[in-house]
């Protein structure tokens, strides 16, 4: 099962609802959020209540800021896993 921006409505206790009823019915799942990511000052980080989140593994793809934004050949990703 694929989810895209699921718990996007959603106050923190249903999100983590969410992730755990999704976690008990699909033996696989791939959801996609930007919830958990929050910026400070010029850089991103993860929010500490994704700590909440029941997840067997979970990956945080961002974009190499060091890139030349005017060159599109240089963009990049960075996978991190969380």
């Amino acid at each position: 099962m694929i989810f895209d921006a699921p718990i996007s409505e959603f106050d923190h206790a249903k999100s983590i609802e969410f992730f755990s009823l999704a976690k008990e019915n699909f033996e696989q799942s791939i959801v996609l959020m930007k919830n958990y990511i929050v910026k400070s000052g010029n850089t991103y980080r993860i929010d500490e209540d994704f700590k909440d989140v029941n997840a067997d593994t979970a990956y945080w793809v961002k974009l190499d800021e060091s890139i030349d934004h005017t060159v599109l050949n240089t963009v990049e990703s960075i996978i991190v896993k969380l």
